[in-house]
């Protein structure tokens, strides 16, 4: 923890310090004769292997995330199209899923993997929605419980009860039935720009969401995805477990807990994602 407020100090004396730069004069310049730079090897991604030997102990668990689930007829009305997945399309992911033999798990579940070392099952999958939209509760939920899944929704509390947005009855309904899990989507939904934001945006979300019992394995996903550092010294100093963004992948590994990947899906099949 020493080494998170040491990093916390110096982004703060950064921030407030401006660093001026002295240019020594030169002799008059002359040419020289230019050199061909030589050709580097393309940077390739790193194994699994290597990935537990440098990050681990890591996971193959695809986080699969959704933001509105609604018919395209409303999608085109709201200008959502972009964000949204249908219905029926929800369901043929969530059928393909059961039929494929993936394991739905939580972050609780992933917390207990980084921390106790407890193995996930084989074939784990993580089902998420971002943003808590109206439409999660009214179209997405039923479908959770038709087919009697679990799914993690990440909730900015401070859009709780605006239009369009879900209310605390709809959330503490379906956390309560055991099926969805809610956690920290920041208060407002404002990117992570500096410590100030980070440490309002994070930390009054994570309190809203304590008071109600709510989050519990303490996982964050960062608004628009971005990771930020600001955001992983509030992140870690509240002690949590993971922090998700929108880059591709699918490999979870526990020292790089701040910054995992998720896998983002619409309409389509899920096997044209890599599952």
């Amino acid at each position: 923890m020493s080494s998170v407020v040491s990093a916390y100090n110096l982004i703060v004396q950064n921030q407030n310090n401006t660093i001026k730069s002295v240019v020594e004069p030169t002799d008059t310049p002359h040419q020289t004769e230019a050199k061909s730079p030589k050709p580097s090897a393309s940077p390739s991604a790193l194994t699994f292997a290597q990935m537990q030997k440098i990050y681990g102990p890591c996971t193959v668990t695809p986080v699969i995330f959704y933001h509105h689930i609604q018919d395209l007829v409303t999608s085109k009305k709201k200008g959502q199209t972009a964000l949204s997945t249908t219905p029926e399309f929800l369901k043929a992911h969530l059928s393909y899923i059961q039929k494929s033999g993936y394991n739905i798990v939580t972050p609780n579940d992933l917390a207990d993997f980084f921390n106790s070392g407890k193995q996930l099952p084989s074939k784990s999958i993580i089902l998420s929605f971002d943003d808590g939209y109206e439409d999660f509760y009214t179209v997405a939920y039923p479908i959770l419980k038709e087919f009697n899944v679990h799914a993690t929704l990440f909730l900015p509390t401070g859009l709780v009860g605006n239009n369009d947005y879900l209310n605390w009855d709809q959330v503490t309904e379906m956390a309560n039935s055991g099926l969805v899990y809610i956690a920290n989507h920041t208060w407002s939904h404002h990117p992570m720009s500096d410590l100030k934001t980070a440490d309002s945006e994070i930390g009054t979300a994570h309190k809203q969401l304590a008071d109600r019992s709510l989050n519990s394995a303490k996982s964050f996903a960062y608004p628009y995805g971005t990771y930020n550092y600001a955001a992983e010294v509030k992140l870690s100093n509240l002690g949590y477990s993971s922090a998700f963004t929108t880059q591709y992948g699918k490999t979870l590994c526990k020292q790089k807990r701040f910054m995992l990947p998720r896998v983002r899906v619409s309409d389509g099949a899920l096997s044209n994602y890599g599952l």
